[in-house]
């Protein structure tokens, strides 16, 4: 049996998370905003919308696969963004897996972390090229912050570079990510285990996943044991708002956004308990 637990934190206006999890299957689903400040649903934003619905979706679909869960729940909300308007289109990452039998399989697109805890250590599976994406936005953040600009003045330059890193979503020059169209489908990565393997599993949005690279605040390593419960998460997330929001952070760790929507779920396997109440 497996403990899950799973929280999720505003770090921006709206959260544009949704992050869930069983005994049998779990995601986290981290959405981003099109290149136009047009919207097109009726959500707080497009990006909310899309993962949100997406996840509500998931939970409710009874399809026997979480990848058919996955792909129908897309074609389903698909009818709400007319093809005219694709490039006003939002995106998410997405971090699942899927017990069956003896098997654990994970199913990842975009840089949302997987974190694997398997007998022969840790494996992590994240999208490197939106990695390299944002080290090089980082790289010029910096170069601008030391030529004398403000903050604002930095990230304002950046945003040529940001909007050509957008234009190659899903193109085979760029980065593949789910939307609400059908290019990517066939470039969702997935990975097995014997279950028998695996002691647990860590889905973590961008944001929360600062604590362990950014902010070096939870090593890798040792992250199962730290998050492995509810009231842990809970500080951990409150650790994560006071090193985003303390004096000089931003120049001191430079990032695209002084703080964002952070998500984590934590899968304990073989677990003997009851899950503990997510919220």
């Amino acid at each position: 049996m497996a403990k899950v637990i799973f929280s999720t934190d505003t770090g921006m206006i709206f959260n544009e998370d949704f992050v869930y999890g069983t005994d049998t299957f779990g995601f986290l689903i981290d959405g981003a905003t099109g290149l136009f400040p047009e919207k097109i649903t009726p959500g707080n934003t497009d990006a909310q919308f899309f993962a949100h619905e997406l996840g509500k979706k998931l939970i409710e679909n009874s399809s026997p696969s979480l990848k058919d869960k996955l792909f129908q729940s897309v074609h389903e909300l698909s009818f709400y963004f007319p093809q005219e308007k694709k490039d006003f289109f939002p995106s998410a990452t997405l971090a699942a897996y899927e017990i069956k039998n003896d098997t654990l399989e994970i199913f990842y697109l975009g840089d949302s972390p997987i974190l694997v805890y398997t007998t022969n250590g840790v494996e992590i599976f994240s999208d490197k090229q939106l990695a390299k994406n944002e080290q090089k936005a980082i790289f010029e953040l910096n170069k601008n912050l030391a030529l004398g600009d403000s903050l604002t003045q930095a990230t304002e330059k950046l945003k040529p570079l940001l909007k050509k890193n957008r234009q190659t979503k899903n193109t085979s020059a760029g980065y593949w990510i789910m939307d609400p169209t059908s290019h990517w489908k066939e470039h969702l990565n997935s990975k097995t285990f014997p279950l028998e393997q695996v002691k647990g599993l860590i889905l973590a949005s961008d944001g929360f996943y600062r604590l362990m690279d950014l902010f070096q605040k939870i090593p890798v390593k040792s992250a199962l044991e730290e998050l492995n419960t509810y009231g842990k998460i809970i500080q951990a997330l409150d650790e994560l708002r006071a090193l985003e929001n303390a004096p000089q952070s931003e120049s001191q760790f430079p990032r695209l956004k002084k703080s964002d929507d952070a998500s984590v779920l934590v899968a304990l396997l073989n677990f003997g308990g009851t899950n503990e109440k997510n919220e």
